[in-house]
């Protein structure tokens, strides 16, 4: 008889990669990790951190899962901000269910003379909104989360990093 073996990694690849569930196997438990936001290396500033979610699902002998990773956001330089990272998700496709997602973090937003860290992704139904004055709601439902206000000297905002990317959509600029 075959060896099953005991775990599967998967990295960013930029492609959806395709598992078969293995004979034998009637349950999988899945760690997924969102990717971090984009920081800005020149203030020390951080994105925010993908969520780690972790679950156990019943699956099939012979299913076909697809697995995807989210990519660490663009990092911010002289002229731009952080950006969101992108969402981890696995789902099989018989029946098109999603098993598991998890919420990328939000890169990092300028603010006058600073750049604050991004906001972390959640590892729950409620959202994490941005970091700092005039940044943008997380996403719900699947979606990405929102962008913030742009820099504007006149109200005081500060321009936002991207918002991390969700189930349906991606983050908001």
């Amino acid at each position: 008889s075959a060896t099953v073996p005991s775990t599967a990694t998967f990295n960013y690849t930029g492609l959806v990669v395709i598992y078969t569930v293995p004979i034998g196997v009637t349950s999988l438990t899945i760690d997924a990790k969102g990717a971090q936001g984009g920081g800005f290396g020149n203030y020390g500033s951080y994105g925010g951190l993908g969520a780690d979610i972790k679950g156990t699902v019943s699956v099939t002998p012979g299913d076909i899962l697809n697995v995807i990773v989210g990519q660490q956001g663009v990092v911010g330089n002289g002229g731009s901000n952080g950006g969101g990272g992108g969402g981890s998700f696995v789902w099989n496709t018989n029946g098109n269910i999603l098993l598991i997602a998890a919420g990328a973090g939000g890169g990092v937003g300028y603010q006058p003379s600073s750049y604050a860290n991004g906001g972390d992704g959640s590892a729950t139904q409620t959202p994490t909104s941005g970091t700092g004055a005039g940044s943008g709601i997380g996403g719900t439902s699947g979606n990405g989360g929102a962008g913030g206000d742009t820099l504007n000297y006149f109200t005081g905002y500060p321009g936002t990093g991207g918002a991390g990317a969700g189930w349906f959509s991606d983050g908001g600029n």
